[in-house]
């Protein structure tokens, strides 16, 4: 495929109906749906960027035709919590149970990082105080690569949770509870596995972010959106453009 878009380049003006179908076959082969709707979703923002910019006329628009196939969904590859599980799990009353505040602190921090577009676990320890009605942080992990922030808004879901652990210098008081970031991990880990049992079935970090982003896929969020509210690697399909 790369030979017949002139190496790594794909042109504007390239790009129709026959060459879309070209390319869903290429990225089909070996590899799995959810990448081809990735790419396609991508592919289609740069192009209505590059309309918008007045790159390319918005006549015989290919995509008045072709349409992107929503990613078929495989149950094999992510884990999610059930969506009644979740609910029990935040209703479950901890009033009784041993350890009942560290217990009600890791839900809280799981429902958070759920409320802030699947936030994980050290960016929560390293929030920053928001400003207004939402909070402007970069990923822990892009902190010495991109640096390019994330903006997520506070819902009302998040209100009492910030008001319960708010923080002098973030946005949370995590940091000022607990000086080592594994010292709270672990902590919250533990916690999770007890949780866990007490629900009945499996709640962590990374299956609150799993399920956000799968709830979020199927309210039709482009992929792109979730990919950077989860902090994966971006590559940019507009720099491919000429």
């Amino acid at each position: 495929f790369a030979n017949e878009t002139n190496g790594h380049h794909i042109f504007l003006d390239e790009i129709d109906y026959l060459f879309l179908c070209r390319l869903r076959l290429w990225v089909l082969n070996g590899r799995q749906d959810v990448t081809r709707y990735k790419v396609e979703s991508y592919m289609h923002s740069a192009y209505k960027e590059a309309q918008r910019l007045k790159l390319i006329s918005k006549d015989a628009d290919p995509y008045d035709d072709y349409k992107i196939r929503s990613a078929e969904v495989n149950d094999a590859e992510i884990e999610v919590i059930e969506l009644a599980d979740l609910q029990r799990f935040l209703s479950l009353d901890l009033t009784n149970q041993q350890g009942c505040e560290g217990l009600s602190r890791a839900r809280d921090i799981l429902w958070a990082s759920f409320c802030m577009c699947g936030a994980n676990l050290i960016d929560l320890y390293h929030m920053p105080k928001q400003i207004g009605n939402e909070v402007v942080y970069i990923r822990h992990k892009n902190i010495k690569r991109t640096k390019r922030p994330v903006h997520t808004r506070i819902v009302d879901d998040l209100d009492y949770i910030i008001d319960r652990y708010k923080g002098e210098q973030y946005m949370f008081n995590f940091q000022e509870r607990h000086a080592n970031y594994f010292t709270f991990q672990r902590r919250i880990n533990n916690r999770c596995g007890r949780l866990s049992k007490l629900l009945g079935a499996k709640v962590n970090m990374q299956l609150i972010r799993h399920t956000w982003a799968t709830i979020a896929g199927m309210e039709a969020v482009d992929w792109h959106i979730v990919d950077k509210s989860l902090g994966h690697k971006d590559t940019t399909v507009t720099a491919n453009f000429a």
